[in-house]
């Protein structure tokens, strides 16, 4: 019996049974069972985030870091009104080394000279050592 490949001959011509209880499952959901598996869970966003591109903090001239500073400087002098800026400036990644660049137009509220930082009034604390460029809103007109 150990070599016999017939013993099993009388079962290959049965007919399929099919459940008198239940419909037959659709060929879509019986393929799913075999779909693909995520055997590495968090893979994916693995490569996402090596693949996420981030840029080293720009260096400024001192040409424009005495133009920075006497911006900050008419700003100072324009309080306690709040005066609508358009700020670019620079956020590192906390993720990974680098970071991007940012702009962010609103009315400051605080210039916070120990900490060295600016509040704006939707909240938002930009530390000043990141800030690169600094201009007057020309969209705001609800102050002119």
């Amino acid at each position: 019996m150990k070599n016999d490949f017939h013993h099993y001959d009388d079962m290959l011509y049965l007919p399929h049974h099919e459940p008198d209880t239940r419909p037959r499952m659709p060929l879509l959901k019986r393929a799913a069972q075999f779909a693909p598996f995520a055997a590495l869970s968090g893979y994916e966003e693995a490569i996402a985030e090596a693949a996420r591109l981030t840029a080293k903090k720009p260096e400024l001239s001192e040409d424009a870091r005495s133009i920075l500073d006497y911006r900050l400087l008419e700003i100072t002098e324009q309080f306690p009104a709040a005066p609508a800026v358009k700020i670019t400036y620079y956020v590192p990644d906390k993720k990974k080394e680098g970071g991007t660049l940012s702009t962010l137009f609103g009315k400051i509220k605080q210039l916070d000279k120990v900490h060295r930082k600016i509040r704006m009034e939707n909240q938002i604390e930009i530390p000043i050592d990141d800030i690169l460029e600094i201009s007057p809103d020309k969209t705001d007109t609800d102050g002119e």
